[in-house]
């Protein structure tokens, strides 16, 4: 189910395809990392880079706090990209 909400919202946003090699996005390009700033404030960084030939599909900053699982990773992307 998450993967279809996923592949929503790539569509929702033309992040579906890859513009170098044309392969389609999944959940295999998928990562992100929880940090902190200096003074404590948690953070979100979000990333799907093509594994076929590593094209930046999306790269950001969140300020929700910490992602444990790829259903709040979709969640926060479709936010953050409103």
């Amino acid at each position: 189910m998450v993967d279809i909400e996923f592949s929503k919202v790539l569509k929702k946003y033309n992040k579906h395809i890859c513009p170098n090699c044309k392969r389609g996005i999944d959940r295999g390009d998928v990562q992100w990392n929880n940090a902190t700033t200096e003074y404590g404030t948690g953070y979100s960084v979000l990333e799907i880079i093509c594994e076929k030939c590593y094209t930046e599909i999306v790269y950001l900053h969140s300020w929700y706090p910490t992602i444990d699982t790829f259903d709040e990773f979709v969640e926060v992307l479709d936010n953050e990209l409103k």
